[in-house]
């Protein structure tokens, strides 16, 4: 076959198709070839079925291979690239030349898809080529494609492996080569299995059957699919049964060695009589079952049924997919939805084998953890923080495993994991002793110090992270009071220290809810407390946040930088202190504001204010009473750094301690992600899972 590797066939310039090299395309064999006969009666004649002629039979002539196809019109499928199809073919009995020789008479003609497709009742007839009727030494046929549409061939090694999955053809009398005659190539290269590297104990082979049922019945006995250990899977078998006849399939299903790369090695492919009839990922196989993760990237397959389209053409004419609604085409589809289910569960231990490989081969988490805790007396630590890398690393998907990103996240986690759990593990034994050591004691208290300085490292370094924040979002002129409201939300103890986020309190999140609905039937004006609804979801920018600290209401407002409090503002507030009052004080509120009582304080951070008259003594007096506390936003600022002071003083300790363990610039795993891992799995078998050693993994 003779290709121009990686060229375009033809172009478009200002709307109109420029052919500007004569490329060709060649498909050439060295077969039996055609008589001029044979080419009138079969190759020109549209939809001649070959398995059901009389003359020629449903085997080839020569080696008596399966013919492929049955539609009878492949014959005008390289139309859909080109518009000239020239072919030339030399076959049937052969002639003796006046020299002696044997010689075969050529048949050479030219198909235009411009003159097939005229608006004409007359029988169309090809051009004859030059060399018709002439003799030729050899049998063969000669098919060259010209006058191209829009197209690019694929660089050569990509056609290698297009074919190749294409035609599941291994013989040793069959052999296809490609050339690139765009580069003058003519090293021949040859096309051959399209091979998928497995995953070892993956792999559910199908062999074809063999003798009978009975010699009553005639039927072919299916024989059970093997397992990856080579034993007999009794719930499979190589094919199905429907209708009174045996169905068999052969070939094998495994998990690829690689997440898929490509689409052309994605899923299972299907054949009929060599050719290509599918490709198929799930058998159509509904989500939710075991190990579908893996098996949508990983399932790869090469299945032979040549029944396909035997009694039931079931194979789509562009060999893509199958006919599955058809009622055969339901039984190949339920037998391979056992398949799938069956080789997701196999494949389970096997998959976490490879992640756990994977990752002891692209981290260097024995070295970090040695590193993190070195001492003779934390070895309790260093096995807790294996076991859980093992069990991290079993359960990530190949691209995280290959991220060091992802790697280092892990580590990180693992290391500050490790301490909290051998402390637990630590306490249990302590309680279930009879007479606790003092020794016991002394290392509790010792891990007890190091799982108190890992978690505080991470603390600290979220504060400084949210004070940066803070710091940026101030000299920022564009901030929009939405950011610095959901800040405030999510660290409150910027305006105090003893303040700590309580969205999960629902008693507040009741209070809440309930003076929104008071102040929209006292007003018939919505307002909002908080940025989140009570199921954490977003909703609209709240008015002011309100907050909690040690059971007493707080309000809070944050003003731009740079905004001065107006008289607008002054009345806003007023009104929202008025109905507050109202509010606490009403007797049928008093069961969910019970601890509360009516105490509650707005605290307002503005740069200065500008008010008059009324506004401005009514601002005096309520912080003359301490119902109002204003920051303007350098003393707010000031006053968050003083108050945190030691606190980031102690922290940049913490993250000198915890850099010396832990990559400081890559984030912990989300606490998402550590919970589903720490989550208890179903085991597959009762041997226990492999272990981050300090040896690695064979």
């Amino acid at each position: 076959m003779y290709v121009p590797g990686g060229q375009w066939l033809a172009r478009k310039e200002n709307g109109k198709l420029v052919r500007d090299t004569p490329w060709e395309i060649i498909i050439e064999d060295d077969g039996h070839g055609m008589s001029t006969e044979e080419v009138n009666a079969f190759f020109l004649t549209i939809g001649g079925e070959r398995r059901n002629d009389r003359k020629r039979g449903p085997k080839s002539r020569v080696f008596g291979r399966d013919v492929m196809g049955r539609k009878g019109v492949g014959k005008l499928a390289p139309f859909g690239i080109c518009e000239k199809v020239e072919v030339w073919t030399a076959g049937g009995e052969s002639i003796k030349g006046d020299d002696g020789k044997e010689y075969y008479q050529v048949s050479n003609f030219i198909m235009d898809i411009n003159n097939i497709m005229s608006p004409t009742d007359a029988p169309y007839y090809p051009d004859l080529g030059k060399e018709d009727g002439t003799l030729a030494e050899h049998t063969g046929t000669r098919i060259t494609l010209a006058d191209f549409a829009r197209r690019q061939v694929p660089e050569i090694k990509s056609m290698q492996r297009q074919l190749a999955q294409r035609f599941g053809i291994t013989s040793p009398n069959w052999r296809l080569e490609l050339y690139d005659n765009a580069a003058g190539d003519t090293t021949a290269h040859e096309v051959g299995k399209f091979a998928v590297k497995t995953m070892k104990h993956t792999k559910i082979r199908f062999e074809a059957p063999t003798g009978t049922a009975s010699a009553e019945e005639g039927k072919l006995a299916l024989r059970y699919a093997l397992d990856p250990d080579g034993e007999e899977n009794q719930g499979i078998e190589a094919g199905f049964t429907y209708g009174g006849r045996v169905y068999p399939i052969a070939g094998w299903m495994a998990y690829s060695d690689q997440s898929y790369r490509d689409d052309l090695m994605a899923g299972v492919r299907i054949y009929c009589r060599g050719k290509i009839a599918a490709q198929t990922n799930l058998f159509n196989k509904k989500s939710g079952f075991t190990g579908e993760f893996q098996v949508r990237s990983y399932l790869v397959g090469y299945l032979e049924a040549d029944w396909l389209d035997e009694e039931e053409d079931l194979i789509q004419t562009d060999r893509k997919d199958i006919l599955w609604s058809e009622e055969l085409g339901q039984q190949f589809e339920k037998w391979g939805q056992r398949v799938v289910s069956s080789i997701g569960s196999l494949s389970l231990e096997p998959m976490r084998e490879k992640m756990l490989m994977v990752f002891n081969d692209t981290s260097d988490v024995n070295n970090q953890i040695q590193h993190a805790y070195p001492g003779p007396e934390q070895g309790q630590i260093r096995q807790q923080a294996r076991e859980l890398a093992t069990m991290f690393a079993q359960r990530m998907r190949e691209d995280e495993v290959r991220n060091p990103i992802s790697i280092q996240a892990t580590i990180n986690t693992v290391i500050m994991l490790a301490p909290h759990i051998t402390l637990d593990d630590q306490l249990r034994k302590a309680a279930a002793a009879v007479d606790t050591q003092f020794s016991m004691v002394s290392g509790i208290l010792q891990i007890a110090q190091i799982a108190e300085l890992s978690s505080f490292g991470s603390i600290a370094s979220k504060r400084i992270d949210i004070i940066d924040k803070l710091h940026n979002l101030k000299d920022d002129h564009t901030v929009d009071e939405d950011q610095l409201q959901a800040l405030l939300e999510e660290a409150p103890w910027l305006v105090d220290p003893q303040w700590a986020p309580v969205t999960s309190n629902k008693s507040l999140a009741t209070v809440r809810k309930r003076f929104e609905e008071f102040y929209f039937h006292k007003t018939g004006e919505e307002i909002s407390l908080s940025r989140l609804d009570n199921d954490g979801r977003k909703r609209k920018r709240p008015d002011f946040v309100l907050l909690e600290e040690e059971r007493s209401i707080q309000l809070v407002e944050i003003k731009k930088p740079g905004h001065e409090f107006d008289n607008t503002d002054m009345a806003r507030l007023v009104n929202y202190f008025e109905y507050m009052d109202e509010f606490m004080n009403d007797p049928g509120n008093q069961s969910f504001l019970r601890g509360y009582g009516n105490s509650y304080q707005i605290t307002l951070v503005c740069d200065g204010t500008k008010l008059t008259s009324v506004s401005k003594r009514a601002y005096e007096e309520l912080v003359t009473n301490g119902r109002l506390i204003q920051h303007n936003w350098s003393a707010f600022l000031t006053r968050t750094q003083r108050v945190h002071r030691d606190f980031i003083e102690e922290a940049q300790r913490q993250k000198l301690f915890v850099s010396q363990r832990i990559h400081p610039e890559v984030p912990m795993l989300d606490i998402a992600q550590v919970t589903a891992a720490l989550m208890p799995r179903p085991q597959t078998d009762e041997s226990a899972p492999n272990v981050i050693t300090d040896e690695p993994i064979a």
